[in-house]
């Protein structure tokens, strides 16, 4: 009897408690803290990563308010005209997977124009703070990774997924691989911006997470992101006036390319002979997504279509065109990629008046070094339309919410 009284003191102390008086509540508002949930399931296994952005973009879409907010985002129609584009396509055409991939796309859009409507400066590098963090758990991963893939950890005769290349919690090294190079990019802006009462032990913290996300960028094994990354970086050390760094990076990547000529054993993929014939793989990708394109230029073939034209087409069976602006043409059409582009500098201009001042500048720029390495990285591969990787660009593009850009 005493322990029945006891279990329901303790049931009405739970009723009694105010879940808006937590600590958590007392530092972030709700909305804040369902965008941080986000972005800690970045770095869960890709089979789940998308379910938390999907239940919070519902809730926030079915609810009143923040669906007005997220519909009073400047030019949301530009980037939320798509999903009909897609719809559209994927019905005339028959694209059964690419209407639920439009769904999802659907969703990304509406948590980053969600998180848009709620973002500020402190809150921002609050996030990107945290994304730093975490990239120490698919680091790590990645390393044990790679101890299997070398037989320390794998049994005998156990075949080697992408060719022993580490993917850690994602679907893909090259999803990984872009994924590094903005936790890259991020570290560096942040670097960049200490503040001299904090820079000590703060600069220590980022140039250990740096050096950790360099070495499981080598373990990745991926191409794509050498030049993307080099992009970004040079952007935003002139932008703050740090010559010595870009040209450091310069000279490296200059010693690297000999590196490949003269060590091709330790580089096979950076070999020129196996460039050349990934290349010419790539240009077969091209021409069957030109097929497609030819199809219906105007609104495309829906999402994820030139996995569904591959079955049309004797063109080679990949998931998408591996070039971003072919695969937009492929996927949304004209209509579908103009809007896109449309939002993109039409974000720009808003964010360059907003952070125009000397003080905010620097942040507009990681923002243009962002999109950069996305577009240089976007020429060979499509990896920011993946799970995570898609989720990690919808919230730092979130950014471009941001009115003064100091903390």
């Amino acid at each position: 009897m005493l322990e029945c009284g006891q279990l329901k003191g303790q049931a009405e102390n739970m009723k009694n408690i105010d879940i808006k008086k937590l600590k958590i509540f007392e530092k972030y508002s709700l909305d804040q803290i369902l965008i941080l949930i986000v972005v800690f399931s970045l770095f869960i296994p890709f089979h789940f990563a998308a379910i938390p952005m999907i239940i919070i973009s519902a809730f926030a879409l079915l609810s009143p308010v923040r669906l007005r907010n997220i519909l009073n985002v400047p030019n949301s129609w530009c980037i939320f005209g798509v999903i009909p584009v897609s719809l559209t396509a994927c019905i005339i055409f028959g694209n059964t997977v690419g209407i639920f991939i439009t769904l999802a796309l659907f969703f990304a859009i509406a948590f980053a124009l969600y998180a848009r409507s709620v973002m500020d400066y402190s809150f921002f590098t609050k996030i990107l703070d945290m994304v730093i963090g975490l990239s120490m758990i698919p680091a790590v991963i990645g390393a044990f990774q790679k101890l299997y893939f070398l037989h320390v950890l794998r049994p005998k005769g156990v075949k080697l997924p992408f060719d022993g290349r580490v993917s850690s919690v994602f679907s893909n090294p090259n999803y990984y691989a872009y994924i590094i190079n903005l936790i890259i990019l991020i570290t560096i802006f942040r670097m960049l911006n200490l503040k001299k009462e904090n820079q000590s032990h703060k600069m220590f913290f980022y140039s250990t997470i740096l050096l950790l996300n360099l070495v499981a960028l080598v373990l990745t094994n991926c191409r794509s992101t050498l030049i993307s990354l080099i992009v970004g970086v040079v952007i935003l050390t002139v932008a703050h006036k740090k010559y010595m760094p870009a040209i450091i990076l310069l000279i490296a990547y200059i010693a690297y390319l000999f590196a490949i000529e003269w060590f091709p054993d330790i580089f096979p993929r950076m070999d020129f002979l196996y460039l050349d014939n990934s290349f010419t793989a790539r240009l077969r990708i091209w021409d069957g997504a030109f097929l497609g394109i030819k199809e219906s230029p105007l609104i495309g073939q829906g999402a994820l279509a030139y996995k569904f034209i591959s079955s049309k087409y004797p063109i080679p069976q990949k998931a998408h065109a591996h070039n971003l602006f072919i695969d937009s043409v492929l996927n949304f059409g004209i209509i579908g990629t103009s809007l896109i582009i449309m939002y993109f500098i039409r974000s720009i201009k808003l964010l360059y008046k907003n952070t125009k001042k000397p003080s905010s500048n620097n942040f507009f720029m990681f923002m243009i070094a962002v999109l950069a390495s996305t577009l240089v990285h976007g020429i060979t591969d499509v990896t920011v339309l993946g799970v995570q990787s898609g989720i990690m660009f919808c919230i730092i593009v979130s950014g471009f919410g941001i009115k003064k850009a100091s903390e």
